[in-house]
């Protein structure tokens, strides 16, 4: 009824205050209720609440901490990387001291590389370079700092010489000067215009090692990849993608190779011990208590089942391979059935099955080992492949070419 009295302008009763309700006590009469802003809708009023609108303005004061501003002046300053002496203006802090400009010294200049007339007959002379076009190279490379392309374009020559050779002369001068000034400037005595010893640039570490043919290239490989065509990227980029691809099926089966290498090995393994538990029951047997002691019992069974037993679990290729083993080695199959001669055969049946796995294991090294060297030698091609045979079913290996 509220709302629709509000839409139709007519006066209702003020309803009591809940908060004051709730709390047991009545709400006052004759107070008057804060009229609602004009321009405010009634919903957006109503949820504002007893307490009225919050404050647009913030409360707390911002306190200034510090003490006062800097004082900054307008000074003159000179440039010592400048030859012409002429002064400037700029601002800087008062209490700051900037006795020269602060960025003169990264103004790194090259200094004129010198040399006496008897310096020059003495370790510069050259039969493919000039005294003046020595010089000239030296006093353009002092006044453009190493800039080769525009100390190219600015020598001039009976001539042209490349780019290379021009910094080849000038390291080989730099080189011989150092070495030769060296030790408080023994090969300096040569004449009044000697520069003394070398320093700026030119004496760091490494600043007259100059390689020729390497820079040739360096250049040579710069143009072509600045000559390089959209296409030409494309191709390379692609070519890339592919490459990686088949490094990742390299490597797939690579691993995927050697898990199937050491399963192998572990199925040889398991294989090995099978059969040193096959070949040990006899042994086993007789402690556990089958035949107690002092009372008598027969080993004819255990001879007559001697070459048989292991059969079951080694197989029948492997069997027969044991047994021309030990045909070879010449054991009787018949024996005297006592308990030491049986203990023995089946030890010594055991060391032969051992053996055979053992060389299994090493044929197949050596197979990998001639298929790697066969690969490195260019393919498989070049090379006697060896071929890795048994002369005799369990007994030594015979390295012969195929």
């Amino acid at each position: 009824m509220g709302d629709v009295a509000d839409l139709l302008g007519v006066e209702r009763a003020e309803a009591p205050d809940p908060l004051a309700l709730a709390l047991g006590g009545k709400t006052k009469k004759g107070e008057r209720k804060a009229a609602k802003p004009v321009g405010m809708s009634r919903e957006v009023y109503a949820l504002l609440g007893e307490q009225g609108l919050p404050p647009s303005m913030p409360t707390k004061k911002p306190s200034a901490k510090g003490g006062g501003g800097v004082r900054w002046e307008w000074v003159e300053f000179a440039n010592s990387a400048r030859a012409d002496n002429v002064t400037f203006f700029h601002w800087v802090k008062a209490s700051a001291q900037h006795p020269d400009y602060a960025y003169a010294k990264y103004n790194v200049k090259t200094e004129a590389v010198t040399y006496s007339d008897g310096e020059y007959e003495r370790l510069l002379r050259a039969s493919d370079w000039t005294r003046a076009e020595t010089d000239q190279l030296m006093r353009l490379c002092a006044r453009h700092d190493l800039c080769w392309p525009v100390i190219a374009d600015r020598f001039e020559a009976r001539a042209a010489r490349p780019v290379e050779s021009l910094q080849e002369r000038f390291y080989d001068v730099v080189a011989k000067l150092r070495a030769a000034r060296a030790g408080g400037g023994k090969g300096a005595k040569g004449g009044s215009g000697s520069g003394g010893a070398i320093g700026g640039l030119l004496a760091a570490p490494g600043a007259d090692a100059f390689d020729r043919e390497y820079e040739r290239k360096r250049r040579h490989q710069l143009d072509l990849q600045f000559r390089k065509t959209h296409a030409m990227e494309r191709e390379e980029e692609s070519l890339r993608e592919e490459l990686k691809g088949l490094e990742a099926q390299i490597k797939k089966l690579k691993a995927k190779r050697k898990a199937e290498d050491n399963d192998k090995l572990a199925a040889e393994a398991a294989g090995l011990r099978d059969a040193g538990r096959v070949l040990s029951t006899a042994a086993a047997d007789r402690g556990n208590g089958r035949h107690p002691p002092g009372r008598p019992y027969l080993q004819s069974h255990r001879a007559a089942a001697a070459f048989q037993t292991p059969a079951h679990q080694l197989g029948k290729t492997l069997m027969k391979k044991v047994q021309m083993v030990l045909a070879e080695l010449q054991v009787p199959e018949l024996v005297m059935a006592t308990q030491i001669v049986c203990d023995l055969q089946d030890a010594l049946k055991k060391d032969v099955v051992t053996l055979l796995t053992l060389q299994k294991v090493v044929a197949k090294k050596e197979s990998d080992l001639q298929l790697l060297k066969q690969q490195q030698q260019g393919g498989g091609g070049g090379g006697a492949a060896m071929d890795v045979r048994s002369t005799s079913p369990g007994l030594g290996l015979q390295l012969a070419p195929a």
